[in-house]
């Protein structure tokens, strides 16, 4: 299913699954007991910010029943400071082989039309981080590390 909802439902069972737990771990023992923003929650929010301030976002989760529970700034940034970032990027490698699992791809005189759109997102800003991520601030400006994402589909 090109635009159907079972890749994303797929996405959801990767992203419970064991291994990709385990893969997101940066701190040993993290996620392992229900917090305020489990895991998968934690994880939905970084993918659906749209560049507002942190407070208005988190205010906006709740809105909308991905964040069950209130909290605060700090301690929404204190269970992103335990993912490992590389776990996102492992999550879109699994979308991406879905895409192409499917069989669905069609083309144009023998060519994939393709569409392709990027976005930033922030990461915890550490010195781990920002030496394998690099920053996206301004000179002058106090670092935050973020990785670049990208996606390409069939038009």
């Amino acid at each position: 299913m090109r635009f159907g909802t079972e890749r994303i439902v797929r996405d959801k069972i990767e992203m419970k699954s064991n291994g990709f737990i385990e893969l997101c771990r940066k701190i040993k023992g993290a996620f392992r007991r229900r917090r305020k923003v489990p895991l998968f929650m934690l994880i939905l929010t970084i993918l659906e910010r749209t560049g507002k301030t942190l407070s208005i976002e988190i205010r906006g989760f709740k809105k909308s029943g991905i964040l069950q529970e209130k909290i605060s700034k700090t301690g929404y940034l204190k269970a992103r400071k335990k993912l490992n970032p590389q776990s996102l990027l492992e999550l879109v490698k699994f979308h991406n082989r879905g895409l192409y699992d499917d069989g669905e791809m069609q083309d144009y005189k023998g060519y994939l039309v393709l569409s392709s759109d990027g976005s930033n997102l922030n990461i915890p800003t550490t010195e781990e981080t920002l030496k394998k991520w690099g920053t996206s601030s301004r000179k002058g400006t106090n670092p935050q590390a973020s990785i670049g994402l990208s996606v390409c589909t069939t038009a």
